[in-house]
């Protein structure tokens, strides 16, 4: 697991900004800027040197054993995401942002989780720019039951230092904050009803897609099919919809939603479904993060956990049914 390593590294860097956040030193803020600032700068130094390795002559490259092509499709990505990180170190920038959001603007926690979404960001151009869905169809490996693992342990790890877990919250202000509440009955009753909901839009909007747009929807299921691959019994899905329901409702709805809104949010949440690529189906994704956000806006993060997790599990149950029944 070679991502392992740089996950350590950026759950690390949000550890860092929650000791700068909680101490009244002003040093270890600027410490976390000064990390910031050297990861956007070299960032932006691979950038150009790529940039300027590309300008060489063909025949220059014959013997470069990296893929020139990929260095194509990085570089402008890339170097906006470092020039975003450089930018976001600047206050009045930070301060015109939290014009239009509820950011901190003095926060070292928000200047992490900006300049971290930048990356997230040019991930996704970076993906387009190597060919979308297609290029992921061709080049990516069936998830494994130990990928799920390590995916939703980082992101539910994300979550709560991000909030202050073991160094400016106490257990029960990181509740409060993250929005986990006891489950009522109401609770889950509103749950059932808009997870049947989201499940008849998914089968709905796919329908018409497929007529509308047949080729890219086939390969968007060559995609699923092969990121998929192991997710072949009941078991496998049940362990996945909980990973990605639990990981990601904690980080996107319970930990960055209240800083960066409710837009800003569902739109990165968009983002970060790469395999479908810039499609109309896109669009529903980003539809079902404004859902889960308002969800977690009025009753509660543990209620969008249970409707995520619903919902993947659903069109889990769909797809092992399709396979049963072609």
């Amino acid at each position: 697991m070679a991502l392992i390593p740089f996950l350590l590294l950026l759950l690390t860097l949000i550890w860092l900004a929650n000791i700068a956040a909680a101490s009244p030193r002003s040093n270890l803020r600027y410490l976390v800027w000064g990390v910031l600032a050297l990861l956007n700068l070299s960032a932006l130094a691979v950038a150009a040197f790529s940039w300027q390795l590309l300008r060489l002559p063909p025949e220059y490259l014959a013997d470069y054993p990296y893929n020139t092509e990929m260095l194509g499709a990085f570089i402008g990505p890339l170097a906006a995401a470092a020039i975003w990180g450089l930018f976001i170190l600047i206050p009045p920038v930070r301060h015109l942002l939290a014009r239009f959001t509820p950011l901190n603007p003095e926060s070292p926690v928000h200047d992490v989780a900006l300049v971290l979404a930048g990356y997230l960001v040019a991930n996704t151009l970076i993906t387009l720019n190597q060919g979308g869905s297609a290029a992921l169809a061709e080049a990516s490996e069936s998830a494994t039951l130990l990928d799920l693992f390590v995916t939703g342990a980082a992101l539910i790890a994300a979550a709560f230092l991000g909030v202050g877990w073991g160094t400016r919250r106490s257990w029960k202000e990181i509740k409060e904050r993250l929005g986990l509440r006891p489950l009522r009955r109401v609770d889950v009753t509103i749950a059932i009803i808009v997870t049947a909901g989201l499940f008849i839009a998914q089968i709905v909007v796919t329908l018409l897609l497929s007529q509308l747009y047949p080729e890219q929807m086939a390969l968007l299921e060559e995609v699923n099919t092969v990121l998929l691959g192991e997710f072949n019994t009941l078991w496998a899905w049940l362990l996945l919809a909980l990973a990605t329901g639990i990981g990601e409702e904690l980080l996107f709805r319970g930990a960055i939603q209240p800083a960066f809104g409710l837009i800003p949010t569902s739109a990165l949440f968009a983002l970060a479904h790469l395999q479908y690529d810039l499609s109309p189906l896109m669009l529903f994704i980003f539809i079902l993060g404004l859902v889960l956000g308002i969800i977690r806006h009025r009753y509660g993060t543990s209620v969008a956990i249970l409707i995520h997790f619903g919902y993947n599990f659903s069109l889990g149950i769909l797809s092992l049914l399709a396979e049963y029944l072609v």
